[in-house]
């Protein structure tokens, strides 16, 4: 209850941010239209922060660079980004924009790995990066262009990594490495935590929540 309350004020902060007309290149877009299922269920992987570049000049959010509100606050340019700033937002933010051609999102640089997912994924921590590293990449991957992906195959090199690691730590849940545990994603901690101290109900109701069945047998459509 109190992790909901922090992140409906996290959103309530945000939308203070940016729910204001923002002049965009001498036209008002009217934000409450981007915003305006703020408060339809979400997901965790919405607060991931990701790096986007505005595609137009946004005026009134020069606070999201620090850069620009270095530069904004030194009297060097208006409360504006450019085009080309480096910004990070949340997901559900970033989606928005993205659709409306007003930003372009990039993937963060911890997906540059791509030869070592494909070869060796046990090895990376790759929780320590991000706590919902698959399921952000995911989502990633459903709204760019594959050319725009860290590899063209990088979907299926995920999926692989995803399950070789699953299937890795499911079968030496026992004798796993500190260093493989310190680097487990959210999904994984839960597996490790109901295999190695759950009661068999408790891991059949694990096999149901992390819908371990679909996940090892369904395709990509």
């Amino acid at each position: 209850m109190r992790s909901s309350k922090r992140t409906s004020q996290h959103y309530v902060k945000m939308n203070e941010d940016i729910t204001k007309n923002i002049k965009l290149n001498n036209n008002f877009l009217e934000f409450e239209e981007i915003i305006k299922d703020i408060n339809t269920p979400f997901s965790f992987i919405d607060l991931v922060e990701i790096p986007c570049v505005p595609l137009v000049d946004i005026y009134g959010l020069s606070l999201l660079s620090n850069e620009a509100y270095l530069e904004y606050k030194n009297g060097l340019r208006e409360d504006k980004l450019n085009v080309e700033d480096e910004i990070r937002l949340t997901l559900f933010f970033a989606i928005k924009l993205y659709k409306k051609n007003i930003i372009k999102i990039k993937f963060p640089s911890y997906y540059d790995i791509v030869e070592t997912l494909k070869f060796d994924p046990v090895s990376v921590t790759i929780g320590l990066f991000n706590q919902f590293y698959f399921e952000t990449a995911y989502a990633l991957c459903n709204i760019l262009p594959v050319n725009e992906w860290p590899s063209t195959n990088f979907y299926d090199i995920l999926r692989k990594a995803e399950k070789t690691r699953i299937h890795f730590l499911i079968n030496n849940k026992t004798k796993v490495n500190s260093y493989f545990l310190e680097g487990l994603t959210n999904k994984e901690k839960k597996i490790y935590k109901y295999f190695l101290e759950g009661t068999s109900k408790e891991r059949e109701m694990m096999n149901k929540e992390t819908t371990l069945f679909y996940f090892y047998e369904k395709e990509k459509c």
